[in-house]
């Protein structure tokens, strides 16, 4: 079953049939990364309510966020994923081009197969300039 739809969402559905299953993969991507963003900023309005009621009481709240512990890795923004730049459209891989190779790819190089040719469509022009 299939959900309601607003008539904005009716019109850009008719526009998703005429993208490219990379373009589709990046903008679910993109679609995840905004929900995040949209959730957090939820909870951060969520606490600011939470404070201002705690201080109209005279009360002083501390909220513990394990979110706000968590580990990050050098070189990254939370939240922001990498394009797809290779995919194998036989086997379904992909790899963002960023981080150690994974397997896959380097059975590629092994093989002496050459990476342009399992560039998405959206690097493929980036190559060619």
């Amino acid at each position: 079953m299939k959900p309601e739809l607003s008539i904005n969402a009716k019109k850009i559905t008719t526009l998703l049939v005429e993208l490219t299953d990379d373009d589709l993969t990046n903008l679910i991507a993109l679609f995840k990364i905004a929900q995040e963003d949209r959730n957090q900023h939820k909870k951060k309005i969520a606490e600011e309510k939470i404070k201002a009621i705690a201080k109209e009481a005279g009360l002083t709240v501390t909220l513990d966020d394990a979110d706000r512990f968590q580990k990050r890795k050098v070189g990254t923004k939370p939240g922001v994923k990498a394009r797809v730049k290779y995919c194998d459209k036989e086997t379904g891989n992909t790899w963002g081009g960023r981080g150690l190779k994974p397997k896959w790819i380097k059975a590629l190089i092994a093989e002496g197969k050459d990476l342009n040719e399992y560039l998405t469509d959206s690097f493929k022009i980036d190559a060619v300039i």
